[in-house]
């Protein structure tokens, strides 16, 4: 069964805000364009721009013009950064720290979340998740995959789950483990308009 709330968490209005939040709050100085946090929050610019303009407006972000274009960034000096940046890591988190972590890995052709924490932000119900499961396609050692965990299971504040692949089971999987989750919900990690 499909939610019409955010399953990842139930306190905000939709997945689109959380995402767009968290794109903002886990990377508070860097400038966004209003394009950018559409395309990762999976939203239409104009979504975009009317959360944007309230949040602007309580001063939880600052903007300034360059030309035709919009930046956006977090306030830094409001009050609650550190209480939604907590909010936002733990609930929609995992996307980006896990593929900032990923960055500069060498031998990962994909990456994807999977289980219960993809399932929730697909909207379907549940409890929240105990943990976050992560496949990557691709040629990783146990030492880099155990590291990559270790440090996204710090970086979250839940447990999260790192399991590698070939490329060719992945295309072709024998077993029924990566066939089940191959055709379950699965959350790509790195995707367009993902940092």
């Amino acid at each position: 069964m499909k939610n019409t709330w955010p399953s990842l968490a139930p306190l905000l209005r939709s997945d689109a805000q959380g995402l767009l939040l968290a794109a903002l709050y886990l990377d508070p100085e860097r400038e966004f364009t209003l394009t950018e946090l559409a395309n990762f929050s999976k939203t239409s610019v104009a979504s975009v721009m009317r959360e944007v303009d309230r949040l602007v407006e309580a001063e939880y972000l600052l903007e300034r013009r360059v030309g035709r274009s919009r930046l956006v960034k977090v306030n830094e000096d409001h009050r609650l950064i550190k209480a939604v940046q907590k909010l936002v890591l733990y609930s929609y988190g995992p996307q980006v720290v896990i593929h900032r972590l990923l960055q500069g890995v060498a031998g990962i052709s994909q990456a994807f979340i999977f289980g219960s924490w993809a399932k929730r932000l697909n909207g379907q119900a549940g409890p929240d998740p105990s943990d976050v499961d992560v496949a990557l396609v691709g040629t990783l050692g146990m030492r880099e995959t155990t590291e990559i965990a270790s440090r996204a299971t710090e970086l979250c504040g839940r447990e999260v789950n790192v399991m590698t692949v070939s490329s060719e089971e992945w295309a072709n999987p024998k077993g029924s483990f990566w066939r089940t989750v191959k055709e379950g919900t699965l959350v790509p990690i790195g995707s367009d308009g993902e940092h």
